[in-house]
């Protein structure tokens, strides 16, 4: 489904809720739902199969994940903890008003498979939501300028529907 189809039926905001309440970032999955949904890439720390000194690769994976180093981590680069410890931890929560609410979003959060179109597909989602932003762009046009995209870089594999 492209944007086009998404913004015909979207959800309108709830009446008396800000968008800084902590309800804000919700998807919806059009009318009929009434949950939520979060999708996450990843990473990793790995260990080479043939690495040289795979005892110094592993105590360094310590090192950096432990509780400390990850809590400095996480809260420098604005990033969502995988430890729960340093996602409850007071500094972290504090560190950003965001930090509580996107680490609040893991429960609910399902893995993204890795495709070879991803980023592209994740660039032009990115510049559609600028053009809105920023006011280069209607919700309408960005929404047809990101199907065309969408189109070029998936091909066939591009369905439209409704969400309801």
């Amino acid at each position: 489904m492209g944007l086009t189809e998404l913004a015909e039926d979207r959800v309108e905001p709830v009446a008396g809720v800000a968008a800084d309440d902590g309800d804000c970032g919700n998807a919806y999955q059009g009318r009929a739902g009434a949950g939520k949904v979060s999708l996450s890439g990843g990473w990793t720390y790995a260990i080479p199969k043939n690495s040289d000194n795979p005892d110094a690769a592993w105590q360094f994976i310590q090192l950096v994940t432990n509780k400390a180093n990850n809590l400095t981590w996480c809260i420098n680069n604005v990033q969502i903890p995988v430890r729960k410890d340093v996602a409850s931890d007071p500094k972290y929560t504090s560190a950003n008003p965001t930090n509580a609410f996107f680490s609040g979003l893991v429960p609910i959060t399902n893995y993204r498979p890795a495709y070879a179109v991803y980023p592209r597909v994740s660039n032009e989602i990115q510049v559609a939501t600028e053009a809105v932003v920023t006011g280069q762009a209607g919700v309408d046009a960005a929404a047809e300028t990101y199907d065309a995209q969408l189109k070029s870089i998936a091909g066939d594999a591009v369905t439209t529907g409704s969400v309801s």
